[in-house]
């Protein structure tokens, strides 16, 4: 009986190599999609306003993982953060950051919050 050839390596992870940046990463979807993406192989730059949080999040996913903090409302510190990163095939941008209460209350910065974090952010982040 002759011996079965040797079997063939397992295929590469869908994102070995590549890096996907997560501002947002330190919790819910943001952290979920991070952890997807280290066991697909990528590794991941975090981004968000809580240092705890994101780096105890890096602790939480490995060498692969590494963080800096961004406020997505700031058009300043959305430079700093990516002036940390070298390259990025991938860019998901969850974060939010806006204030709530009654309608009568909010001032009008407070009621265009949204919209500043979740459109002005990612269009700032993606630029």
């Amino acid at each position: 009986m002759s011996a079965s050839p040797p079997a063939p390596p397992p295929p590469p992870a869908p994102l070995d190599g590549r890096t996907v940046v997560v501002i947002g990463g330190s919790s819910g979807i943001g952290l979920e999609v991070a952890r997807r993406s280290v066991a697909a192989g990528a590794s991941v730059v975090l981004g968000g306003r809580n240092e705890g949080r994101l780096a105890e999040a890096a602790r939480e996913l490995g060498p692969a993982a590494r963080w800096h903090p961004v406020d997505n409302t700031d058009k300043r510190s959305i430079a700093a953060f990516f002036d940390t990163v070298d390259h990025l095939d991938h860019l998901f941008t969850p974060a939010a950051s806006y204030r709530t209460g009654p309608m009568r209350e909010l001032s009008d910065e407070d009621a265009e919050s949204p919209f500043v974090s979740k459109f002005w952010g990612q269009d700032r982040s993606w630029r």
